[in-house]
C-alpha cells in the first residue's frame, strides 16, 4: 500500500466537513408523531466509503457522525438508517473491492434499496409504537412510504456521480485506484512458447529432405 499524498487527506477532510454541514439541509414531511426528513448526510457518508480505503473511510464517517450527534443534528431514526446503509454498502465493497465504475453503480443501487428498506422498517416500528394498532400503522405507511421511495431514488441517482467525481479528484493527485494487473498475470493470460515446437518441425523437414 503506497503512502497517500496530502491532497488525499484534504479531500477526505472536506467531505467530512461537508457531511456535517449538509445535515442542516433537509426535506421535511409531516407525520402524526413528528417529522420525517430526507437528508444528504447518507450520500456524503457513502461517497466517503466508496472513494477511500474502507478503514480510513469508516473512521472518518464515524467521526463526522459523532459530531452530528453531539450537535443534535442527527435524530436516532436517521442514525439507525445511516448505520444500515453503511452495513449494506460495506458488504458490497467487501465483495467487490475494485474501485471501478460498475462498483460505484452497484454501491449506488445498493444505497437506494437499503434506504427504502431501512426507512420502511424503522418507521413501521415507530408507527406501531405510536399507535399499537394496524389501522394506525397503515395510516403511517401511506405517509412515510412515498418519502422512503423518493429518498431511495434520490440517493441512488446522486451516489454514483459523487463517488466518480471524488475518485477523479484523487486520480489527479495519483491517489486514485490502480487497476493495472501485474505483467505476469495480465488478464489471466497464459504465454505459450512455440519456439521449441517450430524448431522440431524444422528439423523434421530437413531430415525428410
Amino acid at each position: 500500500m503506497k503512502n497517500k499524498s496530502w491532497f488525499y487527506y484534504i479531500v477526505l477532510t472536506v467531505l467530512v466537513i461537508l457531511m456535517i454541514l449538509v445535515a442542516n439541509f433537509r426535506f421535511k414531511s409531516m407525520l402524526p408523531s413528528g417529522n420525517i426528513d430526507i437528508q444528504l448526510v447518507p450520500v456524503i457518508a457513502v461517497t466517503i466509503l466508496g472513494s477511500f480505503e474502507l478503514t480510513t473511510a469508516l473512521l472518518a464517517a464515524i467521526a463526522a457522525t459523532v459530531i452530528l450527534l453531539i450537535l443534535h443534528w442527527l435524530s436516532w431514526p436517521d442514525l439507525l438508517i445511516l448505520i444500515l446503509d453503511w452495513l449494506a454498502v460495506a458488504w458490497v465493497i467487501r465483495r467487490h473491492p475494485e474501485k471501478t465504475a460498475p462498483q460505484s453503480r452497484l454501491i449506488s443501487i445498493t444505497m437506494g434499496l437499503s434506504q427504502v428498506a431501512s426507512m420502511t422498517v424503522i418507521y413501521l416500528i415507530i408507527a406501531w409504537a405510536y399507535t399499537h394498532q394496524l389501522t394506525g400503522v397503515w395510516s403511517f405507511w401511506g405517509q412515510f412510504f412515498p418519502v422512503a421511495i423518493l429518498s431511495g431514488l434520490l440517493y441512488a441517482l446522486l451516489t454514483a456521480p459523487a463517488i466518480s467525481f471524488v475518485r477523479w479528484l484523487l486520480k489527479i493527485s495519483g491517489d486514485g485506484p490502480d487497476h493495472q494487473l501485474p505483467a505476469d498475470d495480465d488478464n489471466g493470460s497464459v504465454e505459450i512458447d512455440l519456439s521449441s515446437h517450430n524448431s522440431e518441425k524444422s528439423d523434421d523437414t530437413q531430415d525428410k529432405g
